[in-house]
């Protein structure tokens, strides 16, 4: 009987060690009703303590020490906590705008914790205003006491106006000469690199990538370097900005197995063919693609044929001045296409030379699109303009097409729209 029991014991911890990254991954569920499952028993903690410590779940689990108090009473909580106090090991680290002396005991409160906590920290995201040198000092404190940091997303903003008053070269120099004095420490888990700024100093940027390049599976950066290039190898997400066509050039240097890639073009004219060249560098593994043109960009060549076997989802942002001919190379693999543009309307016909696509529209012009035999594996197709992030339904012009609702459209044809 005793063993029955314990056989039946495995079988549930099993089934639920299989069921529940499948749950969480496709259903609703609230983040604290999950987390009560951990009260249930030992392994159902275990299983879920594996899942989140290896950063599989997607929602928002970061622990957000904001207020000095806050972090303070957490400080002293803590101390004496004989394992990992942040559930998700994921925190969120927040000072802006606060006096010199309020930001020195926040920062200082915070590698208190981190001292005594910091090696069960996976993930963190860190906002500040400092001066870029007092960045650069923070930086180094902080990874020297996180060695299990897996990753980190950056949020920088202007610092104060004493700062604007120095020149450009000054502050790098400096930087630099610091960054010489105090390489960052080695970080075997470390992949993942986010800068969510166009203003990040540029030589602290150069040291991280310097320093975990080879190691980055994803990286997100603004200001691009081509000196870049030979230390990222291994990405496989990758969100980027380039401000010219030779920025752009440089990445067919690339030996990385991208499957993500977000590419924002920042200019006014798009070298298209050149455009279509570095992103058939990653035809073999690519299988997202999101691409951001200006508004007033312009085309200085074209390009028909855009060679991505394994492409499944692809967003395009300001389509207006982009031939969507090259649409038909894609249909093999196809199946997630979200096009948006300030041109856009809901009677727009758009139209590419010689009628090889068509979108007619948002609503009840869609049927008239040859854009589902055009793609025979599409399922979604997202149209609209720049304002489809508004959240009042009655004033979102974009919709959302799929197949099914294609064909039966498309066996109305009384329909008039």
């Amino acid at each position: 009987m005793a063993e029955a029991e314990e056989t039946a014991l495995v079988l549930e911890t099993n089934l639920f060690s299989q069921a529940f990254p499948i749950i969480i991954k496709n259903t609703q569920i609230d983040i604290r009703e999950f987390l009560s499952w951990r009260l249930v028993c030992k392994q159902w903690r275990n299983t879920i303590d594996h899942f989140l410590e290896n950063l599989e779940y997607d929602g928002d689990l970061r622990m957000k020490l904001i207020s000095i108090q806050k972090l303070q009473n957490f400080l002293a909580e803590m101390e004496f906590h004989p394992g990992n106090p942040f559930i998700g090991r994921r925190v969120f680290f927040y000072s802006y705008q606060r006096p010199k002396e309020q930001e020195d005991e926040y920062w200082s409160t915070a590698l208190q914790l981190f001292s005594i906590k910091g090696e069960h920290i996976r993930c963190m995201t860190l906002c500040t205003d400092s001066t870029p040198l007092q960045f650069a000092q923070l930086i180094r404190a902080i990874l020297s006491y996180l060695p299990n940091l897996k990753e980190i997303f950056f949020y920088y903003w202007h610092p104060d106006p004493t700062y604007l008053t120095r020149s450009q070269e000054e502050v790098y120099s400096e930087l630099n000469s610091y960054i010489d004095s105090n390489p960052f420490p080695p970080l075997t888990s470390f992949q993942m690199f986010h800068f969510h700024t166009m203003i990040f100093p540029k030589p602290i940027q150069d040291a991280i990538i310097s320093a975990y390049g080879p190691q980055l599976k994803t990286l997100g950066v603004r200001q691009w370097d081509q000196s870049y290039m030979p230390m990222l190898t291994n990405l496989e997400d990758f969100f980027l900005t380039v401000n010219d066509n030779s920025e752009l050039e440089s990445l067919l240097r690339s030996e990385s197995p991208l499957e993500t890639f977000m590419l924002i073009l920042n200019m006014v004219e798009v070298d298209v063919a050149l455009l279509f060249q570095v992103l058939e560098t990653f035809g073999e593994t690519l299988t997202s693609l999101e691409l951001y043109f200006l508004a007033e960009a312009s085309s200085s060549s074209s390009a028909e044929i855009l060679n991505l076997p394994k492409l499944k989802k692809l967003e395009i942002r300001n389509t207006a001045f982009l031939s969507l001919n090259f649409l038909k190379s894609l249909g093999s693999s196809l199946k997630k296409l979200n096009l948006k543009s300030e041109e856009m309307t809901p009677e727009t016909s758009v139209d590419v030379e010689d009628e090889i696509v068509k979108i007619r529209g948002f609503v009840g012009k869609m049927y008239e699109s040859n854009i589902w035999e055009v793609l025979p594996k599409l399922q979604v197709l997202t149209v609209g303009n720049n304002e489809c992030e508004v959240e009042d339904e009655k004033d979102i012009v974009a919709k959302i097409y799929t197949r099914q609702m294609f064909e039966y459209l498309n066996t109305m044809p009384e329909h008039t729209g």
